[in-house]
């Protein structure tokens, strides 16, 4: 473990304020594993706010993001962070802002880890950057009035380098740190590694359809938008609500396929390793009921004055269920079944066919006995 220096104070100081939920997650993680884990996800935060930066065009931010990379690469720029702070004011949040401030600290705090980690995340780190300077030349190709995706492959292109890449370095991470996890176990963990990412993204996605349209952003692709007849500016119109959630269904069967295989990547964790099933369970229980409330109520995801997000007694009795149940395989496939159940036997009757199978399949997914020890 990396000793609690100045520069790893300050990164777990600013964990908290780029992501409370997941702070919370990675508190949960034995000390070494919680460093690497806290500086790998800091990083990724970073090269996520250059990507979103709402003043840069995308050819200075892809010049901005191949700097980060140099930087992280052990490049000497010792005035970058306080340029970057200054060309991104009006571009990006005020905690973003305060991050790209801190980044010399959080670089010491990377090169303090040991090699494997620091290989690791590097690796991780090197795809996302470039998988984003990619998909902005994509996203920018096809813009008209805002920034959208054209095919549900390039979306799901994008939720690989922004997050599934992140379910890989957690798998390396999680296999490096623990003696539970076995060579043969790992190689199975890879497999929905991946899931586990690009699910969460996908749930991000859903729940902030109206903002991000308000930003310029539309994350439904054209290709799934036209077969309903749509433009982006038309989601919100009671009159195409039908249409609209119709367009939706597709995302939405999406991250129920994609939360499906989290749940195996989950079970595959061996109960001897409590702090990682409740960092993952925790993430994976708020996402599975995040969707069940779009399930019963797709207006959320609609209505500008609405928003799809759990409340805080739902995040209490979740943290509460999966805490008590993480070291009993079975007693935490039953809660998983029953809040999948429930969203069936509520599914709003304008969900369309593919969504109502997604739902079924879900409900039927099981804990495979091999891994229930």
């Amino acid at each position: 473990m990396a000793r609690m220096t100045p520069d790893w104070e300050r990164c777990f100081e600013l964990l908290p304020k780029v992501s409370r939920t997941f702070a919370l997650s990675i508190s949960l993680l034995k000390p070494a594993l919680r460093q690497a884990v806290c500086v790998a996800y800091l990083l990724c935060r970073v090269v996520d706010t250059l990507e979103d930066a709402s003043n840069l065009t995308v050819e200075r931010k892809a010049q901005r993001i191949q700097e980060l990379r140099a930087l992280i690469a052990g490049r000497v720029m010792p005035e970058w962070h306080r340029e970057i702070v200054q060309e991104l004011q009006g571009g990006a949040a005020a905690h973003d802002l305060e991050l790209l401030a801190s980044l010399p600290e959080v670089l010491a705090a990377l090169s303090s880890l040991p090699l494997f980690d620091r290989q690791g995340i590097g690796r991780c780190f090197d795809e996302m950057a470039i998988g984003m300077v990619e998909m902005q030349e994509v996203i920018e190709a096809h813009r008209t009035d805002v920034r959208q995706l054209p095919t549900m492959e390039s979306l799901r292109r994008y939720c690989h380098y922004v997050a599934g890449t992140v379910g890989y370095l957690l798998t390396e991470l999680f296999y490096l740190h623990s003696e539970a996890i076995e060579k043969s176990r790992y190689f199975e963990l890879l497999n929905d590694a991946e899931s586990f990412g690009q699910a969460l993204q996908l749930i991000n996605i859903l729940k902030d359809v109206a903002e991000d349209h308000a930003k310029g952003w539309c994350f439904l692709p054209r290709e799934v938008l036209a077969a309903r007849n749509l433009v982006p500016g038309r989601l919100f119109d009671e009159g195409q609500r039908v249409a609209a959630i119709e367009a939706l269904a597709p995302l939405v069967a999406e991250v129920i396929a994609q939360t499906a295989r989290s749940w195996r990547y989950l079970t595959l964790i061996p109960v001897e390793e409590r702090e990682i099933r409740l960092f993952l369970g925790y993430s994976l229980f708020f996402g599975i009921q995040t969707i069940r409330r779009a399930l019963e109520d797709p207006d959320l995801m609609l209505d500008p004055e609405r928003k799809l997000k759990i409340s805080r007694l739902e995040v209490g009795v979740i943290l509460a269920e999966v805490t008590q149940r993480i070291d009993d395989p079975e007693r935490l496939e039953k809660y998983q079944r029953s809040l999948w159940q429930a969203g069936g036997d509520r599914l709003d009757e304008r969900w369309p066919e593919q969504v109502r199978t997604a739902v079924a399949a879900a409900c039927g997914s099981t804990l495979s006995a091999p891994y229930s020890t």
